[in-house]
């Protein structure tokens, strides 16, 4: 008789029941978190294995005629010569630096790379990234190039990867990464002037995914 009082006495009670439900709620936050680490731990000792690979250049690259090294050279004599008559010399060294910073990205072919995604993270330039390092993925179009960025924690370095996709069905990157990473909406990429210049113009995921 006392058991059956003390029961309805619980579920008349607003204040018991909130309690009894926070419990709960703890309860399954310490076995989500309990499964979260046996598949971490699982996953840890598990043998790495390649699920799918691809190459691309290791940088954006297109080829320039001799109209647009005029026109670029005559940029750089022009901001060189003003730099020189008020006496900025450090923007001098800056310019002519860039000046042949650009030049030699333009003449020299990039180096074709393989990347690979796997059971355990995205590798690129031989550096395995893990799954718990990625924030997001975007693509974005460059120079007619398709390119694939990820996002990394912010207090990694680098905090961000830049890969050409190459010869890598898009489709099947997207597939693949979505398992362990958003896709990105444009207002979460950080895009500034600069950005979007050295990124190019953001895609959407449905010109990849339907």
């Amino acid at each position: 008789m006392d058991e059956n009082n003390n029961v309805n006495t619980s579920a008349n009670n607003p204040e018991q029941l909130d309690q009894i439900r926070t419990k709960i709620e703890l309860l399954k936050q310490d076995l989500a978190l309990a499964e979260q680490i046996q598949r971490d731990r699982e996953l840890e000792i598990a043998p790495l294995q390649s699920i799918y690979t691809w190459e691309a250049p290791n940088r954006v690259y297109s080829e320039k005629n001799a109209n647009w090294y005029g026109i670029v050279s005559l940029v750089f004599i022009i901001g060189i010569a003003v730099a020189v008559v008020t006496q900025e010399y450090l923007l001098v060294i800056a310019l002519i630096s860039l000046m042949i910073l650009l030049y030699i990205s333009n003449t020299i072919p990039p180096k074709i790379i393989e990347h690979e995604i796997t059971n355990k993270g995205l590798r690129t330039n031989n550096t395995l990234y893990t799954w718990d390092r990625l924030r997001g993925f975007w693509f974005s179009r460059r120079n007619k190039q398709l390119l694939l960025i990820v996002d990394l924690n912010p207090k990694d370095n680098p905090n961000r990867l830049l890969m050409l996709v190459g010869t890598g069905n898009p489709s099947e990157l997207a597939k693949y990464l979505l398992k362990h990473a958003p896709y990105l909406q444009k207002g979460e990429t950080g895009e500034d002037i600069i950005s979007a210049f050295t990124l190019g113009d953001y895609a959407r995921l449905d010109e990849f995914i339907g």
